[in-house]
């Protein structure tokens, strides 16, 4: 007789924010916080891809591992200084760094502060990636702001679709100031230039500034101990299929669709809209990717 071996539990990929999945096993479906935030942009990476392309599925893998290779040290630095990622699209993500119960608004930029210092100086040690088919170039640009925010939640009728997000001052104007950003730079927008004004030295330009030089010390963060992904309730956000992929990366010829939501200002007509939508992928299939109120 043969002793069944046991079989290896699938990887789960943590694709929304732990924030929010904590909120929904707890029932809560919408708050409101003060945060600082970063939009971190990664370039170099469209001109990668199109290279990459024409090498098949080695060449996805080969794109995939550069990807790693930029982004983990960069959310690392998120988790490291007490921030989460809240959004991630393809070579950019947004990061938020909540005011913490005994913490300040000063401390919650502070740390964003850190962990983009920390980014730029990994992106620096790293500036290109090499690869069978050649080097790749890669740069970073960061934009910080602090602000309010507020985030939801978003359930299907029969509690089997979710879609989050987040939104507010905070998310649109780290977007806005990483626009005004070259690789390297660290901007910075007016609300949190006021809050690091004994912190840094900055280079006006308008109301974002560019950081040239930090003078006090940046707090040093501490490791966050990983947790277990819940398959349970991530399932709810994202199919299963893509939470427990096995490849590390691959090109797919899909259909996507963007849809612009200009007359959709309330709770209730988002959540209206959504139930639509819901219903629709119960016909069709697909998935939401994200509910994007930033850039």
């Amino acid at each position: 007789m043969t002793t069944p071996q046991p079989q290896t539990p699938p990887m789960i990929h943590p694709m929304a924010p732990r924030f929010i999945l904590e909120q929904h096993r707890r029932g809560v479906l919408r708050g409101e916080m003060s945060a600082a935030a970063l939009f971190v942009d990664i370039s170099g990476f469209s001109a990668m891809t199109d290279a990459l392309m024409a090498h098949g599925q080695h060449g996805a893998e080969v794109s995939a591992n550069i990807m790693r290779a930029a982004l983990d040290p960069a959310i690392d630095a998120v988790f490291h200084h007490g921030g989460f990622v809240s959004n991630q699209a393809g070579d950019a993500f947004t990061a938020i760094f909540p005011v913490s119960e005994n913490g300040s608004d000063l401390d919650a930029t502070r740390n964003a502060l850190a962990a983009a210092v920390r980014i730029q100086a990994a992106s620096q040690e790293h500036p290109v990636h090499d690869s069978p088919y050649g080097p790749f170039p890669m740069g970073v640009k960061v934009g910080l702001a602090f602000g309010a925010l507020q985030w939801g939640i978003v359930r299907s009728s029969d509690d089997q679709r979710a879609v989050y997000y987040f939104r507010g001052d905070a998310i649109d104007a780290c977007a806005e100031a990483e626009h005004h950003a070259r690789a390297g730079d660290i901007m910075l927008s007016q609300a949190a230039r006021r809050l690091l004004a004994d912190t840094v030295t900055v280079e006006a330009n308008g109301e974002i500034g560019r950081v040239v030089g930090i003078h006090a010390e940046l707090p040093a963060g501490q490791p966050s101990p990983p947790v277990a992904p819940d398959l349970a309730t991530l399932s709810r956000y994202f199919p299963v299929s893509v939470l427990t992929q096995e490849h590390s990366g691959e090109f797919r010829w899909v259909i996507n669709v963007f849809v612009a939501l200009p007359t959709v200002r309330t709770e209730t007509q988002l959540h209206m809209f959504l139930q639509t939508v819901f219903e629709l992928q119960q016909l069709y299939g697909g998935f939401i990717n994200r509910l994007d109120f930033g850039d």
